[in-house]
């Protein structure tokens, strides 16, 4: 992404679209995103989608009315319009993340820097976090499902994240933080590979809090298992 981020700027594209390999994406998309960004003011930095939610059959976000657009704290990666230039300058995607909270910890270092993330109203795709196979739970339909080594960058990078941002985005932090920890119920009592899954959690967990960044190498991970 930081490549391509260099790439726009440097053949003088202002915005760029970050997508990934499993969203269905809408005839439409580009269109509602450019009317959406057009319709605020100030200009954002990012500019998310909307989207269905496979799984769950329904929008991310329910929104009545004719806005446009609302204001968020973060958006995924998928079906975002991102400014090339402000991107750069505020240091691009962090590349020791590794997928996992990559999107939110670059929406909230925009917003350090006093620049907005929004959404659009209008969903623009179809898409799913994480694999098929999760957990039913009633209200709460199909949860994400990840294999141990998702757990483990997950865990990781929440917890740098979080210890970036806890003074300047307290709520979403909190927030975050009561997912992760949800997620590791869920996960002790509902998935398959529990222990391992459970492990890799809690490895990724202590890696966080210890700033231990980069590629996870951890055998016992990156084996497959079905148990």
């Amino acid at each position: 992404m930081n490549q391509g981020l260099k790439y726009a700027l440097d053949h003088s594209h202002p915005w760029i679209l970050t997508l990934d390999q499993d969203s269905y994406c809408y005839p439409n998309m580009v269109d509602i995103l450019c009317g959406a960004v057009a319709d605020c003011s100030p200009l954002p930095a990012v500019m998310g989608s909307n989207y269905v939610d496979l799984q769950n059959e329904g929008a991310k976000v329910s929104v009545n009315g004719r806005q446009k657009w609302l204001e968020r704290k973060t958006v995924i990666t998928s079906g975002c319009l991102v400014d090339s230039e402000v991107a750069l300058k505020v240091g691009g995607f962090r590349e020791d993340f590794f997928i996992d909270q990559v999107d939110h910890e670059f929406c909230l270092r925009l917003r350090s820097y006093g620049y907005r993330v929004v959404m659009s109203t209008q969903p623009t795709m179809a898409h799913t976090v994480g694999q098929t196979g999760g957990a039913r739970l009633p209200f709460l339909g199909i949860l994400p499902n990840h294999p141990p080594l998702r757990k483990y960058y997950i865990a990781r990078n929440s917890i740098v994240t979080v210890a970036t941002y806890w003074r300047s985005e307290p709520d979403w932090c909190i927030r975050r933080l009561v997912k992760l920890f949800l997620g590791l119920i869920e996960m002790a009592t509902l998935e398959k590979q529990r222990v391992r899954k459970v492990h890799a959690f809690f490895k990724g967990l202590a890696d966080g809090l210890h700033v231990r960044m980069g590629p996870c190498c951890i055998d016992s991970i990156l084996r497959k298992d079905q148990t």
